[in-house]
């Protein structure tokens, strides 16, 4: 939304038929509109393309020969062109050919979803079978076996007894709402339901069913996929993990990571790689699509007919309010309709933001994210937790 002379207006989101319009590399005919960057032929585009890719690498050379890396593998847009990218670039004919050993990874989330999607999950394993690629499907409750679900039950637990300690005291007297919090957690937590008894896909199942809101699901899954990720790949025998974020993908992050209280994780959420994050545990995640738009994307998979699969996740047939995520990505989204440089300008922007270096060491890690913990703060200090505390505690 702009003004002019205290008039305002919104730009207009129609599609601009571009004619005459000549390659910038060739000076062909041109068939491709990318944001800012001018207009491409379709072979000059690929050009591009890869490079923007290889540049990516380039600039953050933490794959070394011979190195073994799994792609994260979904079947969506971003990591089948992604996949596309690593099988071009291991073809012998390629100039400059990629030298480490890529598998795939592929997450299976159905147990989340009431609908029966197994003709897609085939096709999927089709896909990666035949990539001639060595391949792993890996079932996500398979996370309730690891430390980390235990790990979360009890973290909450002392979390919210912290809170409320702190804020009864900060306020001289009890809160209802805080108090309540913690019966809920020995409610749903309790020793019983949790006993050895309990399969693997009962404890994901129980967890998100004590979730209440979209925000924290997809926050709770997105933050479970990726130590799933991490650490398979270590037991495997992977060295890196490839993540097919966007810069489009990234930008929507920072904004909602700002929003839930998230913004001294951005350096290792948004960077190339998520540095010492999962040291120990497990391997990097590494983002090396991280520079090329959504629609870059989409029309590299037209142009070589990429085969890609549509799996449902918990945002799917949500409104745009349900959650922080959906809300911000209608926003971004909507923005780049009319300004096609606006991701790229809160993405560049978040490259600006660095973390201190023995932030994790000296604080300690969270056991979720596995991020540094921020909440060791004064009562005096003017923080996003005790603005939240103090909401909280009003309500």
């Amino acid at each position: 939304m702009c003004q002019v002379n205290g008039e305002t207006f919104s730009p207009k989101l129609e599609p601009q038929i571009i004619h005459g319009k000549a390659c910038v590399k060739c000076e062909k005919d041109s068939v491709i509109v990318v944001g800012t960057n001018g207009t491409f032929c379709k072979d000059c585009f690929e050009v591009y393309f890869s490079h923007k890719f290889r540049a990516s690498m380039g600039r953050n050379p933490l794959v070394r020969h011979h190195d073994k890396v799994a792609l994260a593998y979904s079947g969506g847009n971003n990591s089948s062109a992604l996949l596309n990218l690593i099988k071009k670039g291991l073809d012998p004919a390629t100039v400059k050919k990629l030298k480490f050993t890529p598998g795939l990874i592929f997450v299976d989330e159905r147990i989340l979803y009431p609908s029966d999607d197994y003709e897609k999950v085939k096709e999927i394993e089709e896909i990666m079978r035949n990539t001639g690629f060595p391949y792993h499907i890996v079932k996500l409750e398979e996370v309730g076996a690891m430390c980390i679900y235990t790990l979360y039950i009890g973290i909450v637990y002392l979390i919210v007894n912290h809170i409320c300690f702190n804020v009864n005291v900060m306020f001289k007297k009890e809160i209802p709402f805080l108090n309540h919090v913690i019966f809920i957690i020995d409610q749903v937590f309790s020793t019983e339901d949790t006993d050895e008894k309990m399969t693997n896909a009962e404890k994901l199942e129980k967890l998100f069913n004590s979730i209440t809101t979209l925000t924290s699901k997809q926050e709770t899954l997105y933050r479970l996929r990726c130590y799933l990720l991490s650490r398979k790949a270590k037991e495997l025998g992977y060295d890196h993990v490839f993540m097919g974020e966007t810069s489009t993908r990234l930008a929507i992050n920072i904004l909602s990571n700002f929003s839930l209280g998230r913004g001294v994780h951005l350096p290792q959420d948004t960077g190339f790689s998520d540095g010492l994050r999962f040291e120990g545990v497990g391997v990097k995640l590494l983002r090396p699509m991280r520079e090329m738009s959504m629609k870059e994307i989409a029309v590299y998979n037209a142009l070589n007919k990429v085969p890609t699969v549509f799996l449902p996740n918990l945002a799917t047939s949500q409104s745009v309010t349900s959650s922080v995520q959906n809300l911000t990505e209608n926003f971004i989204l909507g923005l780049v309709a009319g300004f096609p440089s606006t991701e790229m300008t809160v993405f560049r922007t978040s490259n600006k933001l660095h973390g201190k270096n023995d932030e994790k060491k000296s604080r300690g890690c969270c056991r979720l994210c596995f991020g540094a913990i921020d909440t060791e703060c004064g009562t005096a200090q003017a923080t996003a937790l005790r603005h939240t505390l103090f909401s909280e505690a009003i309500n």
